[in-house]
This record gives structure tokens, sequence and C-alpha cells, in this order.
């Protein structure tokens, strides 16, 4: 068995996942690989997600396998033989591993999410709008990166955390070509795509940070910052929630009220960049001050 950490869980696993942090024997999260299928679910779509009962659900990808998660406890691993590794750990320590933390009464964006000055700066935006991007550039300025693509927050009555994911990005060539290294040294995350494998080990926070600023990434004709309103920025909140059309009726409505109080303990702000990512020098600066209390 080996032995991880990620968003504040200790894991033990049967199967290596050298993405996470190593950490001493302890569990409250087991990942285990079982033989044959647990569903007869038609696999007519690319994913699909059952809830069994409140508590259970499983999922299945096409090609890849099915995964039974359990009480945000227990991962059951149900590979189709001949998947390669890479592939199976890119679905187990996303959707898989975010549904689990849906389980566990997290609120689950699709977001990234920086540690800066202490507090934890969110970026939310549809798919290609450079969520990955920035944070690699803000960790290039000696800021530590929390969670990429899936960013768990811990909704408390006045103040929320997010707990660091693990230390790394997922990153196209051209993107780490723009931050001046050779995407030829990073190792894509499997064979099925061009995006690689970006460590960020340094600075990687082994502690929750609070939750104080969501940014809202646009994409215009010039660089910009303004702010959001709360209702605003609630409406994003729930755009970029992840699986809400995998949750059951009961744990919408715990996602719509986690919304509507981490919408009272934060500052929104649309980040606007052009299609062009050489703005993003502007925009780290304007994130840098605004979490130093210098944006007006």
């Amino acid at each position: 068995m080996f032995f991880y950490s990620a968003y504040g869980l200790r894991i033990r696993s049967s199967i290596l996942l050298p993405e996470l942090v190593q950490r001493d024997a302890g569990q409250d999260v087991v990942i285990r690989v079982e033989k044959g299928s647990r569903s007869s679910l038609r696999m007519r779509e690319i994913s699909s997600c059952r809830w069994l009962t409140r508590r259970e659900a499983l999922v299945r990808y096409r090609r890849i396998g099915s995964f039974y998660v359990r009480r945000g406890e227990e991962i059951a691993v149900h590979p189709i033989p001949g998947v390669g590794e890479e592939v199976l750990r890119t679905f187990l320590l996303g959707p898989v591993l975010g549904l689990l933390l849906l389980q566990r009464g997290e609120l689950v964006l699709h977001a990234s999410a920086v540690e800066m000055q202490g507090a934890a700066a969110v970026f939310l935006g549809g798919k290609g709008f450079g969520k990955s991007t920035l944070a690699a550039r803000l960790y290039q300025q000696g800021h530590g990166v929390i969670a990429d693509d899936i960013t768990a927050i811990q909704i408390g009555k006045k103040v929320s955390k997010t707990s660091p994911g693990f230390p790394g990005l997922k990153l196209w060539p051209d993107a780490i070509n723009l931050l001046g290294e050779d995407s030829r040294g990073h190792a894509p995350l499997h064979r099925f795509t061009q995006k690689r494998a970006y460590r960020t080990i340094l600075n990687f926070p082994y502690r929750p940070a609070r939750v104080r600023h969501i940014y809202v990434l646009a994409q215009g004709r010039t660089p910009g910052l303004e702010t959001l309103s709360e209702q605003e920025g609630f409406v994003e909140l729930i755009r970029h929630s992840r699986y809400l059309h995998w949750l059951p009726e009961r744990q919408t409505l715990l996602n719509f009220f986690q919304c509507v109080e981490l919408g009272h303990q934060v500052a929104f702000r649309r980040l606007t960049r052009t299609r062009n990512l050489h703005c993003l020098p502007p925009l780290v600066r304007w994130v840098e001050d605004d979490l130093m209390g210098r944006y007006r």
C-alpha cells in the first residue's frame, strides 16, 4: 500500500500515485483496485454516473473503467483490461476524486487556486480561458499553487478555506513555451492528450488557506480588472460548480446554499485577458496588488 495526502485527506492506495504528496501511514480515504465490473451501465455516452444510494455513486468512462465512490471514504477502481496507468490516474485524481469531495460536503469548483499573501486566490473560467496558465505564471513569481482544475472549499459560517490538492498543473505546450520554458522537458499527461504535467512542488502549501478573492476570467479586446457584485459572483459560482449534472436533488440544494454563503465572504473580480496570452504580466501585477489591498 502507498500513503499520500491530498485536499487535506490522508489517502491509502493500492495504486501508485506519483502526482500526490507522500506521507506517513494513516487513512481518511482508501483507494483500491478490484477485478470485474460493478455495473451493467450501457456505455453509450463518454461518461455516466449513477447514485446507488444517498452516499454511494458509480461512475463509468468508456474505454477507461468504472469507479465506485462510497461515503466520501472509499474509491474502488475497476479498470478495463489494458488501460494505461497514466490515463487511469487522470480520471481517478480528477472527476472521481472530485465526486468523493462532494460526498464529504465540500463545494467543488472548476477552478485553479494559488496561495498569495497567506490567503487563497481562486480563478474561475471556462475551458481554454487560461486558469492554469495564470496559476503557472504566479507560481513563477514565487506563489504556491493550491489546486488546478478541481478546487474544493470547506464552507464555514464566517471563514471558508481550501485545502491543497497536489503540486501540479496541466498545461498545453504553447503555454509552457510562453512561460519561458521548453515544453519538451515536461511529459504528456497520457498518450491521448498533448497537455503536459507541470510540477509545482516549490512553495507548495501544506495547510488550508482562507478564500478571500475569487477572480472570474473573461476574454476581451483589452486586459482589465473590475469588481463584481455579490449577485454576479454567485451566478459565476453556480456556473463553475463541478458535476452538478451528476448530483441528486438534495446535493444540488446544498451546493446552492454553499455558493450563497461563500458569496457573503469573498470579493469577486472580473479579470479580462486578450486572446494573446502575452497579457499575463499586467494580470499578475493586478492580482498581486489586489491581494495586498492596493487595488481600488
